[in-house]
């Protein structure tokens, strides 16, 4: 997702509870900034990425199970991992379960080195 200042930002973190006001202006001031997924060594690649602000989103499917620990759980379990959200969805068709980290909005400046480690172990 890309914001285009750090006031769509704060409208961000209090979607559902805006004003119908509140929301056309991030309706207008947010966007999805494209999709990739990983390379051979599960690394992500994002091309022509300009200054701006900035959220990361991660989804994905797997057959294994992500709480081992725990085989016991309802059909959704979340927790932090740094600064994502990662929330998993058991669900009845295959691949069984439904994974997805949410990332705390960042501003990137553009000059930042190209390639970064997100601290996501999964």
């Amino acid at each position: 997702m890309t914001y285009r200042d750090e006031n769509c930002v704060k409208l961000s973190q209090t979607k559902g509870k805006l004003s119908a006001e509140q929301e056309q202006q991030y309706k207008g001031c947010s966007r999805e900034a494209g999709a990739t997924t990983t390379d051979a060594q599960g690394k992500y690649a994002f091309a022509n990425v300009g200054a701006g602000w900035y959220r990361l989103e991660f989804r994905w499917k797997t057959n294994v199970n992500p709480i081992k620990s725990n085989p016991v759980w309802g059909p959704i379990f979340m927790y932090r991992e740094g600064e994502y959200l990662i929330t998993f969805l058991a669900t009845q068709d295959e691949p069984r379960y439904h994974g997805m980290a949410i990332g705390e909005a960042f501003q990137y400046s553009g000059t930042e080195p190209s390639q970064k480690d997100l601290g996501l172990k999964l």
